[in-house]
């Protein structure tokens, strides 16, 4: 699947498109492909970008928070019960800090050809806490396409606050053996 940027000088209206799919799925990957195909077509991308870290066996442990625009990544998040980064959210550990760099990230977005927001969950949609910049920036900002990453589970929470959107569901990873 690939979401075919618009040619320079097409001025259409603001589109959203939710990428959702489970654990696993490629929804980070997918979004970093689709930045790199739109820079290559000559548009600005900004946003955030949510990659996981994961231990030797393909385990996740832990994630990044990455500026679209500059390339910054800063360690955001573990689930090792020996690091304690701020905000509990289930066995994750958040940090506070930088979630907040993240956000003075996304409100200083004004235009953007493409804009990535990955990913919006429990921590936005329950708690008002993590990436929550990003419902301004997908009101306010000048973009012609914004790729919002949700998980199932949380879509409906998405629509709920007045959001029109495509979907594009990513099927999920084939299960993975253990022997």
């Amino acid at each position: 699947m690939r979401i075919s940027p618009i040619k320079h000088g097409d001025t259409p209206p603001r589109q959203i498109s939710v990428i959702s799919g489970g654990r696993g799925a490629g929804k980070t990957t997918f979004c970093r492909g689709e930045i790199e195909r739109w820079r290559k077509d000559g548009f600005r991308c900004a946003g955030v970008l949510q990659p996981g870290r994961f231990n030797e066996t393909g385990v996740k442990t832990g994630f990044s928070l990455v500026d679209v625009a500059t390339g910054a990544e800063k360690f955001a998040g573990s689930d090792d019960p020996g690091i304690d980064l701020g905000t509990r959210l289930g066995k994750w550990t958040i940090d506070d800090g930088v979630f907040r760099w993240a956000n003075e990230s996304l409100a200083s977005i004004r235009e953007a050809g493409l804009i990535v927001v990955d990913e919006l969950g429990p921590l936005e949609f329950r708690r008002h806490e993590g990436l929550t910049a990003a419902f301004d920036l997908l009101r306010e900002a000048d973009y012609h396409l914004a790729l919002v990453v949700i998980r199932p589970e949380n879509i409906a929470d998405f629509s709920a606050l007045g959001f029109r959107f495509d979907l594009f569901a990513l099927p999920d990873p084939p299960a993975r053996r253990t022997s």
